[in-house]
């Protein structure tokens, strides 16, 4: 008897001591662990206040609407636009995001580096573009047509993109691909202020493969590596070079006149505007 009473004292005993003493140091472990992990990653990859993803707030009402018709959207692009109708009627985000990508002309492909450059046709830039790979054979005339004539489509496209990366988003906040392919839409933008949360939302999600991203679109020609280098000073909080480098930039007119080609044409999309502010 004194036997089987010690042994449910022992018991007890151990009982009390992982209800108050184990399970709290575990769970104070935990968050501390945790703390120590945002502190880190903020350090890490911090945004500067005014570089974090600008919002609408309050009573700001979101439109709903797309920027094109389903006509326009089909013109633009057959296979974009069976990927649009899938994701009209499933409403799945990574449904969006794939039909986005159908759009999206700076993700992958020569275009994204050209679409703010403002390079020049018969320029040495516009040689090292790329865009006209496969035309030597047309003179020098009709590649500046079929620049020329293909920029606008091309711009229109960028639209499409980025109004379905944020329908992405939107249902799916989490969606990895449709904030790191923003993130690089509005990069090649020039939208440096906008694009640094979508970014930073990248690194959270898949930290290696968003570096890898920043890497690779630093080494862009032409504004684009330009725009993604003080991406990549914002994110590491280096605000100050950022602020010398942004200043620097003021006196480059070709820069600052493709900066406000980019605002102008997002912000013809009421559906972009609403949004994402302050670009």
């Amino acid at each position: 008897m004194t036997i089987l009473l010690d042994i449910v004292f022992i018991l007890l005993f151990v009982l009390t001591l992982l209800l108050f003493v184990v399970v709290p140091l575990k769970r104070y472990l935990r968050q501390h662990n945790e703390l120590q992990s945002r502190k880190y990653s903020r350090k890490r990859h911090d945004v500067p206040e005014k570089s974090k993803v600008s919002r609408p707030s309050g009573n700001f009402k979101k439109v709903e609407r797309f920027l094109f018709s389903e006509e326009d959207l089909k013109k633009l692009s057959q296979d974009g636009f069976a990927f649009y109708q899938r994701a009209n009627q499933t409403q799945d985000s990574d449904d969006w995001c794939n039909a986005a990508g159908k759009y999206d002309c700076t993700y992958t492909g020569l275009w994204g580096d050209v679409l703010f450059s403002g390079i020049k046709v018969g320029t040495e830039q516009f040689e090292l573009s790329g865009v006209t790979y496969g035309l030597g054979s047309l003179s020098q005339e009709d590649q500046k047509k079929y620049f020329e004539a293909a920029l606008p489509v091309v711009r229109q496209s960028f639209i499409v993109s980025c109004e379905f990366y944020l329908k992405a988003i939107e249902i799916n906040p989490n969606n990895f691909f449709a904030n790191l392919k923003l993130a690089t839409a509005l990069t090649a933008a020039l939208k440096i202020i906008p694009s640094c949360g979508y970014w930073r939302k990248s690194l959270q999600l898949d930290q290696p493969s968003a570096v890898r991203a920043l890497s690779a679109d630093s080494e862009a020609k032409f504004h684009r590596g330009t725009a993604t280098q003080l991406v990549i000073l914002a994110l590491d909080g280096k605000q100050s070079i950022f602020n010398q480098t942004l200043q620097m930039l003021q006196s480059d007119l070709t820069f600052c006149e493709q900066v406000r080609l980019a605002k102008d044409l997002l912000e013809s999309s009421p559906y972009v505007k609403s949004r994402i502010v302050n670009f």
